[in-house]
Formats: structure tokens, sequence, C-alpha cells
């Protein structure tokens, strides 16, 4: 905790240094956390965090600002991940990326690299591909970006789970229209491995409407761990219009 007021007290504001400090920082402060026993004392090093957090915050522009506050939402995302918070932690990364839905190019690689691994966890895809593809075109990452992102290329099992699993919500989704029962059993699959994949929630929803399954107690169940979660495009609107199809069958049986 020392260090991390001499770092917020100092911290390097002329360029974006400051936010690979506080991520190379956090790195060894998750460290230690996950070190700890005693549930308490956790929460107790978390507060101390935030209370950093809002200290650096003081000496900010109010572009970093906006920087450090996804930054922040994305490290208790990690720690609600740690703590068994599933849900929680999901909410914490979405809201964390928001800011640069549709404009990934525009974060800096120390929010990308922190973001992915609980990305890959939730399986969100498209998020996944996005990031992976601005950080391709990255000419140069900073030291902590470039061992995070190496710790998860060296992983392979990782790597073809997310591989099979972009085939399968493809296939999946290809199979809606013309299958919705096999489309569904594809999605119950997946959501097997993901239970919060974002994708497969609202593919299980379509399936079922299209069955005219509205009463299913598994749509309310998908869409209790999809409402109040930020979401990208497509998956914004795939949802926007799911809800309309739900109020216009239940329209129905009601009328």
């Amino acid at each position: 905790m020392k260090t991390g007021k001499i770092l917020v007290t100092h911290l390097p504001l002329i360029d974006n240094d400051w936010i690979i400090h506080f991520a190379q920082f956090t790195a060894l402060f998750e460290q230690l956390h996950n070190q700890q026993l005693s549930p308490m004392l956790q929460r107790k090093l978390i507060k101390q965090l935030i209370r950093l957090h809002y200290q650096a915050r003081q000496r900010l522009t109010h572009y970093q600002k906006i920087i450090l506050t996804a930054f922040r939402h994305i490290t208790l995302a990690r720690f609600a991940a740690t703590n068994k918070h599933p849900l929680k932690a999901k909410h914490r990364l979405l809201h964390g990326l928001k800011i640069y839905f549709g404009q990934m190019s525009k974060a800096p690689a120390s929010i990308m690299v922190d973001a992915l691994p609980l990305l890959i966890h939730f399986g969100e895809t498209g998020l996944i591909r996005e990031i992976y593809q601005v950080l391709m075109t990255r000419s140069l990452l900073d030291d902590h970006s470039h061992h995070r992102l190496n710790q998860l290329q060296e992983n392979k099992f990782i790597i073809e789970n997310i591989r099979l699993l972009i085939a399968q919500l493809a296939t999946a989704k290809a199979t809606i229209s013309p299958d919705p029962q096999r489309a569904y059993c594809i999605y119950q699959t997946i959501l097997r491995d993901y239970p919060y994949n974002t994708e497969a929630h609202l593919g299980r929803i379509n399936s079922l409407l299209i069955m005219q399954k509205i009463t299913h107690p598994e749509i309310n169940s998908s869409l209790q761990k999809i409402k109040k979660m930020p979401l990208a495009s497509p998956l914004l609107e795939w949802f926007t219009q799911l809800q309309r199809q739900i109020k216009d069958q239940q329209s129905m049986i009601y009328d």
C-alpha cells in the first residue's frame, strides 16, 4: 500500500505510461489478494485499492479519469470472478468496456489485455475477436500487455476452445430459423460450458420463441442473465428485437 500511495502521488501523467504503471501495480496487488485465505482481509485490500484509485483521480484529466474508471471496473470484475460472483463480474467487465464498444482501437492495450481472460471465461466471442484484431495491429505493446497476451497465447487449450465455441455459435445461429429445436439443443450444449454466454442465451430465447414456447422457464432464466448488462452490437440489436417478440407473444396470450 505504501508503494501504491507513492505511485498515485508521483504518477507520470504526460503520456499514456501512467495506465501501464497502474496496470503493473494492479497485477502485483492481485497476486497478493489471491494469496489471502481470509475473505475479510481480501475485502479490506480491495477497499484500499479503490481508495488508491480515487486518490489517483484527483491528479488526472477528464479523459484520463474515463480510462481509469474503465480499468477499475475491469479490475473489480477480476476480483468478483475470483470470489465466485459471476454475474457481478460479468456486469463489471462489460461496464468497463462499454465506452469502447464499436471503437475498441481507442482503448489502451492495458485495458484490453486485462479484460481478455474474463471475456474468454464468459465466452464473449465478439469482444474477444474485436480486441484480438486491435492488439494484432499494434506495432509495439508495453511489457505488461505483452506478458498478459503471451500467457493467453501459450495456452493452446483455451485458444482451441474459443475456436470451437465460435464454430458452435455460428452453426446454432444459422440453424435457428430452419430447425429451432436443433438450434436450442446446440445452445444448451454451449451453456453447459459457458453458462453466462450472452449470445447463447439470446439464441436459446430466439429458438424457444420460434417454437412458440413463450412460457418456458428458460426464457426468464436467460433474461435474468442478460438484463442490465451493457451489450455491444450486434447483440444489443438482437436483444432489443427479442424483447419486442416476447412482448408481442405475451400480449397474444393475455388478449
